[in-house]
């Protein structure tokens, strides 16, 4: 009796790829895309590159082309996306259910020329790719349309201050902790037209005088656009921290329903695991370990 055949495993792939973005974007400043990873419908992937604000950790890729200039000089600026695969590093990873979603908000500023040196303003053509493998299965990619229009005086003046302090991107800036002084006077009141909103935001709930738990939602109200969906978040947020369960429980729904892709961030803000909260322990136990002067 001859051998049964084994069924071919399907093969790891990636599903596609959808982003979303803002109408324009200030030169110079981030440039934060959502990008939403769906699931192969019969694949499950684990423990693939996580990509968001705080950088995009060489997983994700940008190519940027300027249609109004001559044919030899359109492409303005083109960055492969080349994972790291290694499971020894301790790099930040992200589990894609079959047919499930996983939204990353990255900036793409740091790969553009960070703010020291962005792209002239203008109209682009822009091509973003995520990989999570060297697999072409494992990679793809999308186009949309990205504007850069030019920094107000205020702008700019915003930017010569903090562009010396961003030199490793808009992420790691807004994730350093800042001198003591300057995080007692971090404030809540955010203008909804600052291109740094998201950061001043998170940096106020990481090191912020202000426990989480008393943080006032409508905080988030200057966060819409592209950051709608991480608002939403922020409030199951500031709700976890206040033990409001069933408040808790109803905002956790709404948040999943309307974006499926925040399903890893809401999991941890449910089992007390987040990021944020993370990040604020640590800051209190640093404050209360700090000799007096």
């Amino acid at each position: 009796m001859g051998e049964q055949a084994t069924p071919d495993l399907p093969l790891p792939a990636l599903g596609r790829l959808e982003e979303a973005h803002d109408a324009e974007y200030v030169a110079g400043f981030p440039v934060h895309v959502a990008l939403t990873l769906h699931g192969d419908p019969f694949v499950e992937l684990r423990r693939i590159p996580r990509a968001d604000w705080r950088g995009v950790r060489s997983a994700v890729g940008v190519k940027l082309v300027d249609p109004a200039a001559p044919p030899d000089q359109r492409l303005v600026r083109m960055v492969e996306a080349a994972p790291i695969i290694d499971d020894e590093i301790v790099y930040p990873r992200v589990d894609l259910p079959a047919a499930g979603q996983v939204r990353m908000l990255v900036d793409l500023s740091e790969l553009l020329g960070g703010a020291a040196a962005p792209p002239a303003v203008g109209a682009f053509e822009a091509t973003v790719t995520y990989a999570a493998g060297r697999s072409p299965a494992m990679r793809r990619g999308v186009d949309f349309p990205l504007v850069l229009r030019r920094p107000t005086s205020l702008e700019e003046h915003t930017l010569r201050a903090l562009a010396p302090l961003a030199t490793d991107g808009w992420g790691p800036w807004a994730e350093e902790k800042p001198p003591e002084a300057e995080g007692l006077l971090l404030t809540p009141h955010v203008d909804p037209a600052d291109p740094l909103r998201l950061l001043r935001v998170m940096r106020f709930l990481m090191y912020g005088p202000t426990e989480l738990a008393d943080v006032d939602p409508a905080m988030f109200d200057v966060l819409g656009g592209v950051y709608a969906p991480d608002a939403e978040a922020l409030r199951a947020e500031v709700l976890a921290a206040r033990g409001d369960r069933a408040a808790l429980a109803k905002q956790l729904a709404l948040a999943r329903a309307a974006t499926p892709g925040l399903g890893p961030w809401l999991a941890s803000i449910e089992s007390g695991t987040s990021f944020l909260g993370w990040m604020r322990d640590q800051t209190r136990k640093r404050r209360r370990h700090s000799p007096r002067p």
